[in-house]
């Protein structure tokens, strides 16, 4: 199993130098990727967008509330679910999809995948197990039928048609569900479904009313996408008040742990105060969260309100994180360089060590992802775990690398079933954002 380790905390350490510190990166500004509503079905209002990445598109879904809904006086809901197409990450169309006019567009080549939205999110995972059915995208969200809110789960082989056959997962009176406050029912309409290759589990998080005026998240595991656990807060660990508004959270790139970006109430209720946070989990319950998320473009920065992170896309050695900023209605675009997010430094102080726990390594396929600066340079030792002699060395590492295969001066093979530590010696100014490696 080939694990990334992005260093978001001190848990792959067995020993960490308190001159050694963790940093968080600073998120680049690419664009803005959307904000042009000509369409009547899309009207002048748009919210809740997050991303599909598929093999071939990075896709943005987004709801509009339409004309003819704005006209009649709706706050949020029966909205359409759009979709915007890129192969690049930057640049976005419309598809033309020749699905059912709307009331707001009888030409049929709208983007609309799903028109009448009851709830105010349809979040869709694509699943490569096609384990229900198989679909290879799935979505469940909160629906009402027969004056009864409900959660369903519904199929696609092409994620912009649906299968009519939605099956039935929840009701309100369900015990499984938290309870809370009920505020026009317990369970909240956004909400989140990953699946986790490393643990073979299906996550879901919705949002839910916790008290008056405070929103939080539950969340459940699944085998099959049918039968789910009984739902769970999540913990933020030493924040366990945080009023989360959104729960954008999503499965790290090519690691087990999960990423989120939830805007977060600074004042209870007011919905002029939240910002934007990064969070991180290695068991998707417990939750950690890092100092508020950097943007450095001049709109987020002097307008914190009413910002949220969407998610993570990968294209061309780069994370794309696509904001959406609901108060101007719009979708920009910011990049970090791949697995880039965290980062370990030692402040130019020559000679650190830092020592990993044991790890039942099957090879010597180790890559790192650094940085050096003036002089700086790095050594990787691979130490057995018994009497922490070398195993092997690397070559002195410097530059800039997102992937590099370390390159090994003794060549001594590693024992499967063995335990070993990865020693991590840092010399001048030097940066390390993750490394990768397999086991058992």
């Amino acid at each position: 199993m080939k694990i990334t380790e992005p260093f978001f905390d001190t848990s792959f350490f067995h020993h960490f130098p308190n001159k050694i510190h963790l940093g968080l990166s600073e998120l680049h500004y690419e664009k803005k990727v959307f904000g042009d509503y000509t369409r009547n079905y899309e009207g002048k209002y748009t919210f809740y967008s997050y991303i599909l990445q598929t093999k071939t598109t990075i896709n943005l879904l987004y709801n509009a509330r339409p004309k003819s809904i704005q006209e009649k006086g709706a706050i949020a809901h029966h909205s359409h679910l759009c979709i915007l197409e890129s192969t690049d990450g930057l640049n976005f169309h419309r598809p033309k999809l020749n699905n059912t006019p709307t009331t707001d567009d009888q030409s049929g080549t709208n983007n609309v995948i799903i028109k009448g939205l009851v709830a105010d999110n349809f979040p869709i995972l694509m699943d490569e197990n096609k384990m229900l059915n198989g679909w290879s995208y799935v979505s469940i969200f909160r629906n009402i039928k027969n004056n009864k809110h409900i959660v369903e789960i519904i199929g696609s082989n092409n994620y912009t048609k649906w299968d009519n056959k939605s099956q039935i997962l929840f009701d309100m009176n369900d015990d499984r569900i938290l309870k809370g406050f009920k505020w026009r029912n317990y369970f909240d309409t956004l909400s989140t479904i990953i699946y986790n290759p490393y643990t073979k589990l299906y996550s879901f998080y919705t949002r839910y009313n916790k008290a008056p005026k405070i929103r939080h998240v539950q969340f459940s595991t699944s085998t099959n996408l049918l039968n789910w656990s009984k739902f769970q807060e999540i913990n933020i660990i030493g924040y366990p008040t945080y009023n989360i508004y959104v729960p954008t959270f999503s499965l790290y790139p090519d690691s087990p742990y999960y990423i989120g970006f939830p805007p977060i109430f600074a004042n209870e209720g007011d919905y002029t105060s939240f910002y934007t946070t990064i969070m991180f989990s290695k068991d998707g319950l417990n939750w950690n969260t890092h100092n508020t998320l950097k943007l450095d473009n001049s709109l987020i920065r002097n307008i914190p309100s009413h910002c949220y992170a969407t998610g993570i896309a990968i294209y061309n050695d780069k994370f794309y994180v696509y904001v959406m900023h609901i108060r101007k209605c719009e979708i920009h675009c910011y990049s970090v360089p791949k697995h880039r997010f965290f980062y370990i430094t030692n402040d130019c102080v020559d000679n650190i060590s830092l020592t990993s726990k044991s790890l039942k390594l099957i090879n010597k396929d180790i890559h790192l992802n650094f940085k050096t600066y003036h002089q700086g340079y790095i050594i990787i030792e691979l130490l057995n775990k018994h009497d922490k002699s070398i195993i092997d060395r690397s070559e002195k590492l410097s530059g800039d690398h997102l992937n590099h295969k370390l390159k090994w001066s003794i060549g001594t093979s590693i024992i499967m079933g063995n335990e070993y530590h990865i020693n991590i010696i840092m010399y001048d100014k030097s940066y390390i954002y993750s490394i990768s490696y397999e086991i058992e």
